[in-house]
């Protein structure tokens, strides 16, 4: 299982996709982290030449990713 916070990183934002129901969260490090029943697991890592908000950018308008409350 991965955190969301420790040390050296923290939770930028939670964003869900309606249609399937997929969880995730993007922290500091570039790591995105996916929900699953026992916790948060790592599922892929923003590049190094893309920003963590263009990532959150994309996310939201081409895949149709929203912000969890």
């Amino acid at each position: 299982m991965a955190k969301l916070n420790g040390k050296g990183f923290k939770l930028i934002k939670k964003l869900i996709n309606p249609k399937t129901g997929l969880v995730i969260a993007i922290r500091s490090d570039k790591q995105v982290l996916r929900r699953s029943p026992y916790g948060y697991k790592k599922y892929v890592r923003i590049k190094d030449g893309v920003s963590i908000d263009t990532a959150i950018k994309h996310l939201m308008t081409k895949c149709g990713y929203k912000e969890v409350r």
